[in-house]
């Protein structure tokens, strides 16, 4: 059934316009291309979790580092790092890059990278990012579920190789 349907999709859309056949599957606007569509999701699926899924999740996580490591915009989503020009941003942001260490209650502190100039909101995902580690993101809590609690400071700046390290503990996560 597939097989009929693109090729009479192919037999509208190309004598219509044959200089953009490239253009041809990419509207999605009938039901051959949504068939499509599934049936590539449906037959991949087993390829992309037992042989592709690795190398794409640590792709994605080194470009997220990557971009991290500088300003983010949090409205815009543009950021200092950005791999596209068009989410780049421009102006020159002042900002100092700090090592937190979180601990949940009485746990051992685990350092956690932030800037100064990151929200709350981001500050609360790069916690979260470094406790579920490993862990798929569907079975990760939602920052929104997490306030943090009150913030002890243990120690004051210590200089580190031009980085300042900050030593804090969360004594108390809400949720």
């Amino acid at each position: 059934i597939l097989k009929i349907l693109l090729a009479d999709l192919i037999e509208k859309q190309l004598p219509q316009d044959r200089n953009n056949s490239k253009m041809l599957l990419r509207s999605n606007e009938s039901v051959a291309e949504k068939m499509l569509t599934n049936w590539f999701a449906f037959f991949l699926y087993h390829y992309i979790r037992n042989h592709a899924g690795t190398p794409l999740y640590i792709l994605f996580q080194s470009i997220k580092q990557q971009i991290h490591k500088g300003p983010v915009d949090v409205v815009t989503s543009e950021s200092r790092y950005s791999l596209s020009e068009d989410k780049l941003i421009r102006q020159h942001v002042d900002y100092n890059s700090y090592t937190i260490f979180v601990s949940e209650f009485d746990d051992k502190p685990v350092p956690v990278k932030v800037l100064s100039c990151d929200t709350i909101t981001q500050v609360k995902e790069k916690i979260l990012d470094t406790f579920y580690k490993g862990i798929p993101y569907s079975k990760r809590p939602k920052v929104d579920n997490y306030e943090l609690g009150k913030i002890i400071c243990i120690k004051t700046l210590i200089k580190k190789s031009k980085e300042l390290v900050l030593n804090f503990r969360v004594t108390k996560w809400f949720i």
